[in-house]
């Protein structure tokens, strides 16, 4: 089997918490051609989820590189299986890339399925539903959509990139996991909220 595998960015998560309770392990010589194999296998399995012989691998999750140097660590180890898997394994070629270069490579090796339908509710492990997305917390979902528009209106009257940065990855990660594990942000959004009525006033 042959095939090539497109990295989002990565995750050996390095200097995080592993939501799986394993330690990070940094890639030296000394174990990059375990890791690289290891790794591999798992791809080959993956790729037999895939209708050609590139493969799609987003790494990563909402909380990761959320620092320079976890950053920077996460490139490093990868690039090192990167350089050993390239060098030593024949029938498979890895590198870092992007959605567009993805689907390029895509292009004409087969006909994509055409999915019609509701995709809710959705399952997730042992079976969990979603169902709680239409139906939960309804103060939660009105306040979010009250501090999107305001967002939007503060955009509109100037507010930068720069300005709006932190409160929209707090809204992004509210509305994500419909704030109920994360009291920090809930806490972070009413204080946001306090201050909403201010704008609206002078928007009026």
């Amino acid at each position: 089997m042959c095939f090539t595998s497109y990295y989002m960015c990565s995750p050996l998560l390095m200097n995080t918490g592993c939501p799986w309770r394993k330690p990070p392990r940094e890639i030296t010589p000394s174990n990059v051609a375990e890791r690289a194999h290891l790794l591999i296998d798992q791809y080959r399995k993956k790729a037999n989820l895939y209708r050609s012989n590139v493969v799609l691998i987003p790494v990563g999750d909402d909380f990761r590189y959320q620092s320079q140097l976890e950053t920077e660590n996460q490139f490093r180890n990868y690039q090192a299986i990167f350089d050993y898997v390239n060098a030593n394994m024949k029938d498979v070629s890895i590198q870092f890339g992007t959605l567009s270069e993805y689907f390029e490579a895509v292009k004409g090796k087969f006909t994509p399925p055409i999915l019609k339908g509701s995709f809710f509710t959705y399952s997730d492990i042992n079976e969990d539903y979603w169902s709680g997305y239409f139906t939960s917390r309804p103060y939660d979902k009105a306040l979010s959509r009250r501090l999107e528009s305001v967002l939007y209106a503060a955009s509109r009257m100037g507010a930068t990139n720069e300005e709006m940065r932190e409160d929209r990855r707090t809204l992004g990660l509210y509305q994500h996991h419909d704030g109920s594990k994360f009291k920090y942000i809930f806490k972070h959004l009413m204080t946001f909220d306090a201050c909403m009525t201010v704008i609206i006033f002078f928007c009026d």
